[in-house]
């Protein structure tokens, strides 16, 4: 067995990081910028009265502060130059169906949709209108992210709604690291293309902080009122 005193200090802080690993939230904004360099990416809004694709791959190196450790990412935030209403179209004001998917990828350029065999799907639902941001909350299903490998997000409306001529912001990337396809009803036609724009993105994310084998065994032995002396069986190599 193991015996410690314990300051009362020591004792919250060893509670709060050591028995309990706690992850922190914190937000990792991408592309950041307010001018738009292609309407397509994440999605095509003024075609969201018809099905559409797009994937945007996210270099580790560009999100690297949520790699360190590894991380359970819990939202993913767009931003439009003006308020979304989905305003127009025979479903005026309804709200599209969106599908977010996401997985880990060797890949730095899009020639093609990567198979969606690959993807973990994290949100499916109808987000909230009547604002400038498109966000999706999978909090309650998070997706692990290893920071090993390139993130890729796949965004999908499976069911149109309304539309309106708003674009997101996104920046040029000087390759090819998104992927869309959607369907214009005025030009009865589909449209497919590799571009080198990446959406304004701002991840919602939990690090997870390092963990050790959980000790057993823990023991009140003797208590003062500075402080607190325990036992414990060690639950790994700890000496202390």
């Amino acid at each position: 067995g193991m015996k410690r005193y314990i300051s009362s200090v020591a004792f919250l802080v060893a509670i709060l990081f050591g028995v309990y690993n706690i992850a922190f939230a914190d937000e990792l904004t991408v592309a950041p910028g307010t001018t738009y360099n292609n309407a397509n990416v994440p999605v095509n809004i003024s075609r969201a009265n018809s099905v559409q694709k797009t994937q945007t791959i996210y270099d580790k190196a560009k999100i690297s502060a949520m790699s360190q450790l590894g991380c359970n990412i819990t939202g993913i935030r767009y931003y439009a130059d003006g308020t979304i209403n989905y305003t127009y179209g025979t479903y005026a004001f309804t709200v599209p169906t969106y599908s977010v998917s996401l997985a880990e990828v060797d890949d730095e350029v899009l020639t093609d949709f990567l198979s969606n065999t690959i993807f973990t799907e994290v949100y499916t639902g109808k987000p909230a209108k009547g604002t400038t941001e498109l966000f999706f909350d999978f909090s309650s299903n998070p997706f692990y992210y290893s920071g090993t490998k390139n993130l890729i997000v796949q965004v999908r409306i499976t069911e149109g709604g309304g539309w309106q001529s708003v674009n997101f912001y996104s920046t040029g990337q000087g390759k090819n690291v998104s992927y869309y396809q959607n369907h214009s009803q005025t030009y009865n036609r589909d449209y497919e293309a590799a571009v080198g724009s990446m959406p304004k993105t701002t991840f919602t994310y939990q690090l997870i902080s390092a963990t050790c084998p959980d000790p057993t065994n823990l023991t009140l032995s003797e208590s003062t009122p500075h402080g607190a002396s325990f036992t414990w069986t060690a639950g790994g190599s700890e000496t202390q």
